[in-house]
């Protein structure tokens, strides 16, 4: 129900399920006379064989009406229903609260979110939240799935490996001036925000690179539960490094356990230094308009990093297995009293499974609705050599667009110097794709390959993009 009664009680009844049926059956027994009274009265002067009285004939609504009465009544009481089937609870109730739990699985702003683009004012708890939710996709158990999935983080299944977040300066890097600037604030922190202070730690300069190494440090407080006169804390600190090279515009974020950390080191470095770093990335499209029947430039960027980039003895046998689409570049939502939001909508459609670029659905998000593919999970099997084809190993790596940077991320090995290694060859083939546009060549292959597939469809078909022969499609 999108509106509540005008009436909520305070303390909800309990009620038996079969006084609430007896209850809506009396209801319904007095609408239908109701309405046969209000038949009678409005009846023409002539009676029922006047051709005018079927003019005056009342639609049934009985039905509706029963149905709105129940869905208000459950809300406003307590149901003590008798047990049913093998678990006891009424498989219909089941359902929905199984629904009602999935959904408040996610984030109560992605809830809000859904909730507003159905035309739904958000409630005010995460149950009645849920219950509108799903009630406006009808209980749809398999709408509601999707629509979990569609929102649900991703697998980690790069989760405790290697993590670089990249970075674009708005100039490049001036050595020497940075070094002195650092110097005055080596081992010094600042307030960046509420509760939240940002410490240089230090700094080492090897050469034509530069690292510098924070912390993050964020305070949440509350109530003593124990003593209501006084306040508790609790620390949470978060490093992370800043790796430079002189002369170069790409800043590296590594260890930063979330972007808020990563952009805290970006914003505590322009601090230190007057340095600061563009809100886009270059050459990846991010801003660009979606159009379909044509590659969104967000998707020619990730395609060709993996595709054309990734093509040495550390990338054998690339597999996409995990791919997330952004359905438009933003959305443009009403609240109360006329204000508008713009808000981003990057977690719109995701895709688990094998070589998911020959996928016909994927080439149609890609090609027919020009959708941007942002988020791309690719397992590679790493040699020992271009000549020696033995298998080291095989890792997981995730390329994701954000807004103004580039999330590299390598998965766990028993073996961290390979994985280091892929991490290392990963950032530098990121580092030439953004300072390098796609070529009119390869924007031509990749065009090729996923129109071919999302025109006509091939179930079957083995994935050529990931071939050795791509150029020659």
């Amino acid at each position: 129900m999108t509106e509540r009664p005008l009436r909520k009680l305070d303390h909800k009844p309990a009620l038996r399920s079969e006084d609430l049926d007896a209850a809506l059956s009396r209801l319904r027994q007095e609408m239908s006379q109701s309405a046969a009274d209000l038949a009678r009265e409005t009846a023409p002067a002539g009676g029922a064989d006047d051709e005018s009285s079927e003019f005056l004939e009342l639609p049934d609504l009985s039905d509706r009406a029963e149905a709105a009465l129940r869905e208000l009544l459950e809300e406003e009481t307590l149901a003590l229903i008798e047990p049913q089937g093998p678990t006891g609870i009424a498989a219909h109730e089941l359902s929905r609260e199984v629904q009602k739990k999935a959904l408040v699985g996610l984030k109560r702003e992605i809830l809000n979110d859904v909730a507003f683009r159905r035309g739904l004012v958000p409630a005010s708890t995460m149950d009645e939240l849920a219950q509108q939710v799903a009630a406006s996709y009808g209980w749809d158990e398999q709408a509601i799935a999707r629509l979990v999935l569609d929102y649900a983080e991703d697998p980690h299944v790069t989760e405790g490996g290697p993590t670089t977040r990249v970075f674009v300066l708005e100039n490049p890097l001036d050595m020497q001036r940075t070094v002195d600037r650092l110097s005055y604030v080596d081992g010094r922190y600042y307030r960046t925000d509420i509760a939240k202070w940002f410490t240089f730690e230090r700094y080492q300069q090897t050469d034509s690179t530069l690292t510098i190494n924070g912390s993050l440090q964020t305070y949440t407080a509350g109530v003593n539960p124990l003593d209501e006169d006084r306040l508790v804390s609790e620390r949470d600190e978060q490093g992370a490094a800043l790796q430079l090279r002189s002369g170069n515009t790409i800043a590296y974020v590594h260890h930063a356990s979330n972007a808020t950390v990563a952009r805290s080191m970006l914003s505590a470095f322009k601090v230190a230094t007057l340095t600061d770093y563009l809100r886009y990335v270059p050459n990846t499209g991010a801003d660009a308009d979606i159009r379909p029947h044509t590659l969104h430039p967000s998707t020619e960027w990730l395609l060709n990093l993996v595709t054309h980039r990734f093509r040495s003895h550390l990338f054998r046998d690339r597999n996409p297995v995990l791919a997330r689409f952004r359905l438009t570049r933003n959305e443009t939502r009403t609240y109360g009293g006329g204000q508008r939001s713009r808000k981003p909508s990057l977690r719109a459609v995701r895709f688990e499974g094998e070589n998911l670029m020959a996928s016909p659905a994927a080439c149609g998000l890609m090609w027919t609705e020009g959708r941007p593919l942002v988020d791309l999970t690719v397992t590679v099997a790493a040699s020992v050599s271009e000549t020696d084809s033995t298998i080291r190993g095989h890792l997981p790596i995730r390329i994701a667009l954000e807004k103004d940077h580039v999330l590299v991320s390598t998965g766990l090995h028993r073996d961290m110097t390979l994985a280091n290694e892929v991490h290392r060859a990963v950032l530098h083939q990121v580092e030439l794709s953004i300072l390098n546009s796609v070529s009119e060549d390869h924007r031509a292959t990749l065009e090729t390959a996923i129109r071919r597939q999302a025109e006509h469809p091939d179930p079957d078909a083995d994935d050529v993009l990931l071939g050795d022969d791509l150029e020659t499609i």
